[in-house]
């Protein structure tokens, strides 16, 4: 692993939604790439902020977020996330590659827990998962992902985009979306 993370000019993680797995990744990845190396994640929900504490000042930088929507190999839409610290010259390197060679559409979202699909989406995803559940006797998920699923231009219906992503995955979604939620509401006192 460390001679491919030296070797390579893009190292994208995609490991288990689980911070502390996470971070134990990209510190890996921080002591093993070069200064002009590009990392991303392809986190669902946490801050890349979060995940810049695994590396050194100057690597940090070259720490960025690309979240791929599902499926990806049916929706190219990506949302790319930049912090404080991200080199400008190599986040306009990464969307180039993202758009030009991935043909990905992307957008740059701010960097807050779940992002703007995932904020928005998840939420969305967990009431159907909430209505599919108390309509069980009625055919509850049949009934659900029809009516929200194709109908409505979904790739995938709701119940199915769930299971695509993995419950795992999901429940840490909802999780950290619900305590930057709460940070986020919570009086400030100055």
């Amino acid at each position: 692993l460390n001679d491919c993370i030296a070797e390579s000019d893009w190292v994208f993680e995609s490991v288990a939604e689980d911070l502390s797995i996470k971070l134990e990744v990209h510190s890996r990845i921080n002591q093993a790439m070069g200064h002009d190396t590009i990392v991303s994640s392809g986190t669902s929900s946490y801050r890349i902020e979060e995940l810049a504490s695994a590396y050194s000042e100057e690597n940090r930088r070259q720490l960025f977020g690309t979240h791929f929507f599902n499926p990806p190999d049916a929706l190219t839409l990506l949302e790319l996330v930049r912090t404080t610290w991200s080199d400008i010259e190599s986040g306009d390197t990464l969307q180039t590659f993202l758009t030009s060679v991935l043909r990905r559409s992307c957008i740059e979202v701010d960097d807050v827990n779940g992002f703007l699909a995932n904020r928005i989406g998840a939420l969305f995803l967990n009431e159907a998962l909430l209505l599919a559940e108390q309509s069980e006797g009625r055919l509850g998920i049949e009934r659900i992902d029809s009516v929200l699923g194709k109908f409505t231009g979904r790739k995938l219906s709701p119940v199915k985009t769930i299971d695509y992503i993995g419950l795992d995955v999901f429940a840490k979604m909802i999780e950290n979306i619900h305590g930057d939620m709460d940070d986020a509401l919570s009086p400030k006192v100055t």
